[in-house]
């Protein structure tokens, strides 16, 4: 059997974090088995189940500056001790610069640099923009194979080195686990969630993180009350912005409508509570959500700054300008939600022909895994 050591900021249930358990979960482990790296202390949400499949989370605290010989250092002890390993996947943007200085020099290992964000942050100080270059000219000269899961991705994280030897890697997902419904569930969820037939339910699915544009939600919701529409607006996941974010509920009473619901891991179920599923982000990759709910049958009203590769071509997709007012975008909600829900044939032909079946995107990891591609 081969070992993987997949290096990640974290485990939780966000879209990277699931693509790679969702390759995990459909990996033959019997061949190959994972070990995960995440830059935290604290325990991951997909950290049981990591276990339960075979494979073993190992923390490691990142440093910045001078401190980063130590996180390189404590990489590498792994890669020796916890090895031999055939390859070590990072997917942690310009911090994979680590991971690819930590495997230098270790014979028989397949170095994975993986981009899944077209830009990482809101502000772009000097700093800042040093850290970027010298980093992605690490990655590039150090990493063997340079995947994204978008041109965009690739471009902004291996520049013009993406073009002459990157790969794209879709954020695959299973068909199957999000067009099927729990109806008892779903009519559970609803229940407990206070939704009526004649209430119109939009949903979040993100980081609670400035990128993800929450405020400009908040907004849509005021915009939605003032016009005495019947809604409620799920925000499904967690960060550094819920206290903010529960506060605005707060200040504009919407504890009614707007419902902070967490991590959760019936996700399936809850894009079934939903007439539309809304991301206004600043930017994005090539966001797994956005899959799932289209997989799920779900609307979706977008910002125009999400790529176009992202639609499945299911009718399901409508992009709003970030600066469109509240009003244009609760305009666009209406209208889309009354989205006709495709086939599961048309949902399954749909995405197996996009590049999102999860069954091509587990054989294609496995052969580069292995050296083979």
């Amino acid at each position: 059997m081969k070992k993987v050591l997949q290096v990640t900021a974290g485990m939780n249930r966000a879209g990277a974090e699931t693509m790679i358990m969702n390759i995990y979960r459909h990996i033959d482990r019997s061949k190959i088995q994972f070990d995960f790296i995440v830059y935290s202390d604290e325990k991951q949400d997909y950290e049981d189940e990591i276990t339960q499949l075979g494979g073993s989370v190992i923390h490691v605290p990142i440093n910045r500056g001078a401190a980063m010989v130590k996180s390189i250092a404590a990489i590498r002890k792994i890669l020796k001790t916890n090895g031999p390993y055939c390859a070590i996947h990072a997917a942690t943007l310009f911090n994979c610069a680590y991971a690819m200085l930590a495997s230098l020099f270790i014979p028989n290992l397949v170095r994975i640099a993986h981009s899944h964000n077209t830009r990482n942050t809101l502000n772009n100080n000097l700093l800042w923009k040093i850290y970027e270059s010298l980093s992605r000219l690490i990655i590039t000269l150090i990493g063997q194979k340079l995947i994204a899961c978008g041109e965009e991705a690739g471009k902004y994280l291996f520049g013009n080195k993406f073009a002459q030897k990157g790969l794209v890697l879709n954020n695959a997902i299973d068909i199957n686990m999000f067009y099927n419904t729990n109806e008892d569930a779903v009519a559970h969820l609803r229940a407990e969630l206070g939704i009526t037939d004649t209430t119109l339910v939009i949903g979040n699915v993100a980081r609670l993180e400035e990128v993800k544009n929450h405020a400009k939600m908040i907004e849509i919701a005021r915009q939605m009350k003032s016009r005495q529409i019947e809604f409620k607006m799920l925000f499904i996941g967690r960060g550094d912005l819920e206290s903010k974010i529960r506060e605005d509920i707060k200040r504009y009473k919407l504890e009614n409508e707007v419902c902070l619901l967490g991590i959760r891991s019936d996700v399936p179920n809850l894009l079934h509570t939903m007439d539309v599923l809304l991301m206004p982000s600043h930017f994005e990759g090539n966001p797994v959500s956005l899959i799932e709910a289209q997989a799920a049958g779900v609307p979706c009203v977008i910002s125009s700054i999400i790529t176009d590769k992202i639609d499945m071509g299911l009718n399901l997709v409508s992009k709003v300008a970030l600066s469109s007012t509240a009003e244009e975008w609760v305009d666009t909600i209406l209208k889309t939600s009354k989205s006709i829900k495709p086939t599961k044939k048309q949902v399954v032909i749909s995405l197996r022909n996009h590049g999102y079946d999860i069954n091509e995107t587990t054989k294609l990891l496995t052969d580069i895994y292995l050296g083979n591609r």
